[in-house]
Order: structure tokens, then sequence, then C-alpha cells
């Protein structure tokens, strides 16, 4: 896992933009293992580039209750199945969302709570046969206290660990960063510097 730190307004979310294909970069390019996601000549459509993306601003569907939401995770094939049951039932408890979170729907949720909502969805479906290359980590729990935070992202990480996929995290909090990443690095005046 690679760590990126940096104050507000330096640029992370852009730079998870470029990557998950939001943003078009200016120049350069933007590979993935042996893939060209973007360059002059390349443009890999954001749907087509097989990212798990967790933003600061958790987008939920508000007609769907926790355990729902989650499963939206799921290979498709595995949303109605026990296999899936069972793994939605492991992310509620790895992100603490069981009873009585589990039939609340998003707007009756903190801004903390909607955030490890939209985590575990992102991770749900990891082992199942889902198509991730790759998992865009841009302040996930920003919202939750920093203690929790912290617990939350290693659980999550071992769970994540278990699979061949790279992961990017970034956060304004360099503490974090070192707490969690092998790899860090920090945004400087727009350039990305190495730890």
């Amino acid at each position: 896992m690679l760590g990126v730190s940096g104050p507000s307004a330096s640029g992370k979310t852009t730079l998870v933009g470029i990557l998950a294909g939001t943003i078009d970069p200016d120049a350069g390019s933007v590979q993935l293992s042996d893939v060209t996601l973007a360059d002059d000549d390349v443009l890999v459509e954001t749907d087509h580039r097989n990212l798990m993306v967790v933003q600061q601003d958790a987008v939920l569907d508000r007609n769907h209750n926790v355990a729902a939401n989650i499963a939206y995770g799921l290979p498709k094939d595995k949303r109605r199945r026990h296999v899936g049951a069972r793994r939605v039932a492991m992310m509620m408890d790895l992100f603490e969302l069981a009873t009585p979170l589990a039939d609340s729907r998003p707007q009756e949720l903190s801004a903390g709570e909607r955030q490890r909502v939209s985590m575990a969805r992102a991770i749900v479906g990891f082992g199942l046969g889902g198509p991730e290359a790759a998992v865009l980590l841009d302040e996930p729990l920003s919202a939750v206290e920093v203690g929790t935070r912290v617990r939350l992202l290693q659980a999550a990480f071992a769970d994540i660990g278990a699979y061949p996929i790279p992961v990017l995290l970034v956060s304004h909090d360099a503490d974090e960063i070192a707490a969690l990443a092998g790899r860090r690095a920090a945004l400087v005046e727009g350039r990305l510097v190495y730890a």
C-alpha cells in the first residue's frame, strides 16, 4: 500500500481523480500494471478501469438500508447468495455497523457511519470474483474519530491484504499514513515526493 499525505488543497483529491478517470491529466500518463489508462493517445473511461474508489463524501443509496448498500459492492451473481450474505455480515462486524445500524437508511446515520458503510461496500466483494484492479481511498474515514479510524483502516487493510491488489490511501494526516502505509509519499507543491 502507498500512503500519500499532504495539506488541504495540495492535490490529493486531484491525484485520486486522475487515477480514477474522473479528472483528465494535463500531461503524462496513468498506468496500472501493464495497462495504460491515460496518456496522449489513450483514455480509458472511469467505469472500465475496474477500480474501487472511496471518497470523503460517502455516496450511498438513500432508499436502501446499511446492509443493502454494502451488498451493492458484491459481484451481481453473489448478492442474493449465502456467501454474499456472510461477506456482508463480516463487513458489518469489521466496520462496527451491526445491530441496530443494519436496518438504518443513510440519512439516519452520522457522517462517520456513512463513511464506514462506503468503505465496507468498496471491499465486500474482494475474493468473490469481482474485477477490482486497485483500491483508491481518498480520506475514506475522515469523519471518524482518529483512534477508531486507524483501528478500522488496519482491519480493512488486513482484509484487503489477502488479495494482490494495489491500494492508495491519501490523507492530510501524515501520522495516519505513517501508521498504516508500507510505502509513503507526500504531495509538495504539486509533486509527489517519496519518503
